[in-house]
């Protein structure tokens, strides 16, 4: 028995150290944020308007709506809570050189209600090649723990091992090789090439469960929610960044109990003078909706139309 444990033990050391030393190295772009890569990729200097924010901001705002005069891009992404828009946003800035004249965020009680609202609000996964950042390093540590943020930190191309499942591990990893196969490399230029044409908006069409709540939830303000925020502010005035917050639609608006976030996104928005745009309570038939929080593409289409009615473009 024990020779037998001996040698699976020498073989998962073994594997371990073949993916992860040997062969990932080969491209550790395969664990980046796909829509940075778009940007890089297409050369993508300069935006009229930026969306940030989680699900609810990429499901919701459809960039081809708006004036072809205008480049428009969804960065919304599943998932990502008030660190997670914070670091992308930096890294667009200050890594990809991206010029944002106007950046539109979604924001709701979803998300300033930390990991009450999302399983991860910090997709550490997307950000490994930016770990070398210290605030980015602290966030690790924060959300993950000290020791991962360490590992990572000194061998960023064991990131794909530790976030995925091993099917979607053995799934994904072929990208690694597509600098060396033309084929693989077609097939991960594709997704890219899709992110691009719809310009980073991902609609949704069916129809899911949409009935309302026995209980009522009473959403909070975190505070380390809060700190991005205010980072994410100032990131924009560093920048001369003109910053507007709007609110998607949420179907059966007023089940749950949402007055802190209400009270707070009003005197906050006022305070700094940052438009906020609320289209909570717009849309209440489940018809214009995938799931409760999120709209389809027809929803996403009467809300384009109305956003693009109340931003204004210098």
């Amino acid at each position: 028995m024990k020779k037998f444990l001996l040698k699976v033990s020498i073989w998962v050391v073994a594997l371990f150290f073949f993916f992860t030393v040997i062969l990932y190295p080969l491209n550790p772009s395969i664990t980046a944020n796909k829509k940075r890569t778009c940007i890089e990729l297409y050369n993508m200097k300069n935006v009229d308007l930026l969306i940030l924010g989680s699900s609810r901001a990429e499901h919701s705002v459809n960039p081809s709506l708006f004036a072809d005069s205008l480049t428009i891009f969804n960065a919304g992404e599943d998932g990502y809570g008030l660190p997670s828009s914070y670091f992308l946003l930096k890294a667009l800035l200050q890594k990809h050189h991206l010029k944002v004249k106007k950046v539109l965020f979604q924001i709701d009680e979803t998300a300033m209600n930390g990991d009450e609202g999302f399983s991860r609000k910090f997709r550490d996964d997307a950000f490994v090649e930016d770990i070398q950042d210290d605030e980015v390093y602290e966030a690790y540590k924060t959300y993950r723990n000290p020791y991962i943020a360490h590992a990572l930190k000194t061998f960023p191309q064991s990131s794909n091992l530790i976030y995925t499942n091993f099917r979607n591990f053995i799934t994904n990893y072929p990208a690694v090789l597509k600098t060396y196969s033309k084929t693989i490399e077609d097939i991960y230029n594709k997704d890219i090439e899709k992110i691009h044409t719809t310009k980073g908006y991902a609609a949704l069409y069916e129809n899911r469960e949409t009935k309302k709540n026995n209980s009522k939830k009473k959403y909070i303000i975190q505070h380390d929610d809060l700190d991005y925020l205010k980072k994410l502010v100032a990131l924009c005035k560093q920048y001369d960044i003109d910053l507007c917050m709007f609110r998607a639609p949420i179907l059966h608006c007023n089940e749950d109990d949402a007055t802190l976030f209400d009270e707070f996104i009003t005197s906050y928005s006022k305070e700094n003078n940052i438009p906020f745009l609320d289209y909570k309570c717009e849309y209440q038939n489940p018809s214009f909706y995938f799931d409760k929080t999120h709209i389809t593409d027809t929803g996403a289409t009467l809300l384009t139309q109305k956003i693009i009615t109340n931003l204004y473009f210098n």
